[in-house]
């Protein structure tokens, strides 16, 4: 009997996420339409949904944080969910 075969599970790790939700972490939307590539929705205006990007900001806001340059303002998802260590202002 053939082996069934399960959907993968969605990795939040790569490359191309932080690629994809880098824009999306600093200004709250997908401007150019990557999210979709990665298998994320957005609504008409490229807003992604709420738990997708917490759940994006938890993996990935470490180094989104680390990598900004020193004195920038604050990014919309830091304003919007707190510090990724830290306890989640909108959970």
């Amino acid at each position: 009997m053939p082996i069934k075969r399960r959907a993968g599970k969605r990795r939040i790790n790569s490359e191309v996420h932080f690629n994809a939700w880098e824009l999306v972490f600093e200004a709250g939307r997908d401007f150019f339409g990557e999210l979709p590539a990665i298998g994320t929705a957005t609504d008409i205006y490229g807003r992604p949904g709420e738990q997708d990007a917490i759940e994006a900001w938890r993996a990935l806001g470490r180094r989104f944080l680390a990598e900004r340059k020193p004195g920038a303002p604050q990014a919309w998802a830091e304003t919007a969910f707190g510090r990724p260590w830290e306890a989640c202002n909108a959970c």
